[in-house]
């Protein structure tokens, strides 16, 4: 016996059917004798369920019909914080866009930039999401051997600092070395009481790009300490005392290392063999770009940088001489 659906034509189960029906006066198919295949239910086994891979591991517990399971155990990465549940690490480390600082702890950005640094011993991409953010902690971020990590401020990202010292701060943890650290994207805004909006210390390969530097009036868009083979390019410093300074300085021998161009001796570190291209660099009341040997016996001053494609307009005074010796 076989059956076969009346509107498809499709034989169903297979060509062979069953094998033997018994019909009845009522059941569930069938009313007064009368039956009806369509509400038959034949009885074929259970599917079984078949494992085709390893193991894996138990997943977090589920409240009892909730539908909704949470892992309630601590997770600790890398120095700090210790993060209570699953959704808060997942907020705090997404590989695949960074690491969101503002699911760090810390009192401002600057201080929730520096904690994330440390929380991923350096070896992240830390991301600021779009916002403002007023702040006056110095982001300090360290000059670490072959740079592992670096600074992304996403589209509409405003950083407002409010502080008196640099916004952002490349530190020396041990010595100077080659660091291929990377700070991009968003805008930083300063105030008259500001030094710098990013202030690079000696060493080899930072890069600054796609940033939009403005309104430190007092101090400099960026200051370049000594930093060779830098790469400063596609940015907007407007604004400012001065769009790009570069100065010598000397360092000491202490662990880490302190440089400052106040030392009359130590190793000297010179601004030489950078690259600044690409920028738009106007309306800055000093300089837009300066170059400044402070005079210091053993250090040479600036040497072999590389200028090019700049939009250098509208300063003060008019005519920009690029090495103006004090």
């Amino acid at each position: 016996m076989t059956v076969t659906d009346n509107a498809s034509g499709t034989v169903l189960l297979g060509s062979l059917g069953y094998t033997c029906v018994q019909p009845q006066l009522n059941n569930y198919w069938c009313v007064s004798g009368a039956c009806d295949f369509d509400g038959y239910q034949p009885n074929l086994p259970n599917l079984a369920l078949i494992q085709t891979g390893p193991q894996g591991s138990a997943g977090p517990a589920c409240a009892t019909g909730s539908g909704v399971c949470t892992m309630t155990v601590p997770i600790v990465l890398p120095g700090d914080p210790t993060l209570p549940t699953e959704a808060a690490t997942m907020n705090f480390v997404n590989e695949s866009a960074g690491l969101n600082v503002t699911t760090v702890f810390g009192s401002d950005i600057g201080a929730k930039i520096n904690n994330a640094v440390t929380a991923c011993a350096a070896t992240c991409e830390l991301r600021v999401p779009a916002g403002t953010y007023n702040y006056s902690t110095t982001i300090s971020l360290p000059l670490n051997t072959f740079g592992t990590y670096k600074l992304t401020l996403d589209p509409g990202a405003v950083l407002v600092y409010q502080g008196s010292g640099d916004a952002i701060l490349t530190r020396i943890p041990t010595n100077p070395t080659v660091v291929n650290l990377i700070i991009e994207g968003g805008t930083l805004l300063g105030n008259p009481n500001a030094k710098s909006g990013i202030h690079i210390m000696p060493s080899q390969h930072v890069t600054i790009r796609n940033m939009t530097i403005l309104q430190f009036t007092g101090g400099d868009a960026i200051l370049n300490e000594g930093a060779n083979v830098t790469n400063i390019y596609d940015n907007n410093l407007q604004i400012n005392l001065n769009g790009l300074h570069q100065i010598s300085t000397f360092c000491n021998a202490a662990t880490p290392v302190v440089c400052s161009t106040s030392f009359t001796s130590g190793q000297a570190y010179s601004p030489n063999a950078n690259h600044v291209h690409d920028n738009t660099i106007t309306n800055n009341s000093h300089w837009g770009i300066f170059e400044e040997w402070n005079g210091l016996a053993g250090s040479t001053g600036a040497l072999n940088n590389d200028f090019r494609d700049n939009n250098l307009e509208i300063m003060e005074p008019e005519v920009l001489p690029l090495v103006p010796f004090i």
